[in-house]
């Protein structure tokens, strides 16, 4: 479940900020920052490198 971002009262607000799927086997990190708006992932190598291609 992602939450868009929304306030709860006038000192709380709260959302899914990101996704994060790892596979350590293969090395890769998939990142989709506020997936609530619309999950577009970045793949990423564990050594910090961004990967060529976008996760599907």
């Amino acid at each position: 479940m992602c939450q868009p971002a929304r306030a709860w009262d006038a000192d709380d607000i709260g959302a899914t900020v990101a996704t994060l799927i790892m596979d350590p086997g293969a090395g890769t990190m998939d990142v989709a920052p506020m997936p609530a708006t619309g999950a577009r992932f970045t793949r990423y190598g564990l050594s910090g490198q961004v990967q060529p291609q976008a996760a599907e």
